[in-house]
């Protein structure tokens, strides 16, 4: 073959391999083995390979399939140079050596976070930049015209590995004889636009704590808002924690020696739970209406305790408990002690007053969105229950039971004050 149909079949197996190149199909089982490029490198340059290859017709010499595959390859891979090919039957081995090893410098750009967010930011950085260093090694500048799309990728996968929710910028300069990689970050996929917190507790009255905290917890996290979800949550022990600290500092928490709990789930709308529960006073105040008996008219109560750990895991309370009936104002006054073996189960005795009888006590449950049921039984064997669900901060509805009245069962809905 002479040297202008060379360059002839030359130019055709570059537009095989350019289309090869440009294609995001999977390649054909490969006869190509490629060597001396970087690991990332060489699936690109093997599937380019391998479309020129095919083209190659088979009754062409040993020699002259050699000589086509060097000269599309040094036009093909800048940067590299081909040292050595093995043809052994369909099957072809390329050796290749950058023609000048390249001198990179990693710069990694965070974006701008208000405290403490930079920090997290900072700690998913760690190694990034040696991981980069890493990735590039030697590589001839040249060679970032036919693999710099598959540089970006490679990156992109390193560092979304790492940081989630953040896309990847590459910027290549030349500083002289040396080359800079610049990595910026640029948030995406779904952003965090508002917060729905939610205070709750068994322990205090959720109108104080929504006056002294509600609005805490949303001056608090209002630097997370236009950030990616998918990072949030990565980093949800950390808000939770974070948000968790402002809110011990508060007077109604400090005053009750509360502990404070938050439950961040990252959304575009955020759930934000915070759950307030006093070890040391516990003030309830609610108001009922009944339906389905006459029994029963409309009552408010109140309920004032003094915790203290009996055990290491045990609590025991003593308490008041008033309630007052709206028909003839007549009070109920109760006065007991109860402790928790475990969680939100308690057990306790009480007096009632007027009357004097004694009654024991359990309760289960009580939190906002889960079921809950008491039970009360006095020396007499009168009995009345409870079970319900709370469904918000404020609202309980009930099924409750008392067998001295004529019509025993009725529902209760409570509005939590």
């Amino acid at each position: 073959m002479t040297f202008q149909g060379l360059k002839k079949v030359a130019v055709a197996l570059l537009m095989a391999a350019a289309l090869s190149m440009a294609s995001m199909a999977e390649a054909a089982p490969s006869e190509v083995s490629v060597f001396g490029l970087p690991e990332w490198m060489q699936p690109l340059a093997q599937r380019s390979l391998e479309a020129v290859w095919a083209q190659i017709p088979s009754d062409h010499s040993r020699a002259g399939r050699a000589r086509l595959v060097t000269l599309v390859a040094g036009r093909l891979f800048e940067g590299y140079a081909v040292t050595s090919i093995d043809v052994d039957g369909d099957d072809l081995i390329v050796t290749f050596a950058p023609l000048e090893a390249g001198a990179w410098k990693v710069e990694v750009i965070p974006p701008e976070l208000p405290s403490p967010l930079d920090e997290w930011f900072a700690g998913d950085l760690t190694g990034v930049r040696e991981a980069l260093s890493e990735l590039l090694g030697t590589l001839p500048p040249a060679a970032l015209s036919w693999c710099g799309k598959a540089l970006e990728e490679e990156v992109r996968r390193s560092v979304e590995n790492r940081i989630p929710g953040w896309a990847t910028s590459l910027l290549f300069r030349s500083e002289g004889v040396s080359w800079s990689l610049e990595l910026r970050f640029i948030p995406r996929g779904t952003l965090l636009l508002a917060f729905d917190p939610r205070l709750s507790s068994t322990t205090l009255p959720v109108m104080l704590l929504r006056t002294d905290l509600k609005e805490d917890v949303l001056e608090r996290l209002e630097p997370l808002m236009g950030l990616p979800v998918a990072w949030l949550d990565h980093h949800r022990l950390r808000v939770e924690a974070w948000a968790g600290e402002r809110l011990r500092e508060r007077s109604v928490v400090a005053r009750t020696k509360a502990n404070v709990d938050v439950a961040f789930r990252a959304e575009r709308i955020s759930a934000v739970d915070v759950s307030v529960e006093s070890h040391r006073y516990v003030l309830w105040a609610w108001a009922a209406a009944y339906a389905g008996t006459k029994d029963r008219y409309p009552e408010v109560g109140i309920h004032l305790g003094r915790r203290a750990k009996l055990f290491r895991w045990w609590e025991g309370e003593l308490y008041y408990e008033g309630v007052l009936e709206m028909e003839d104002f007549d009070l109920e006054s109760r006065w007991g002690f109860r402790w928790s073996p475990w969680g939100d189960v308690w057990l306790g005795v009480e007096t009632v007053h007027p009357g004097a009888l004694l009654w024991g006590r359990l309760s289960l449950g009580g939190r906002v969105g889960r079921p809950y049921l008491w039970w009360r039984f006095s020396e007499e064997s009168d009995h009345n229950l409870g079970l319900g669900y709370r469904l918000n901060e404020y609202i309980s509805l009930e099924l409750h039971y008392d067998d001295d009245d004529e019509d025993s069962l009725s529902f209760r809905a409570i509005g939590n004050l």
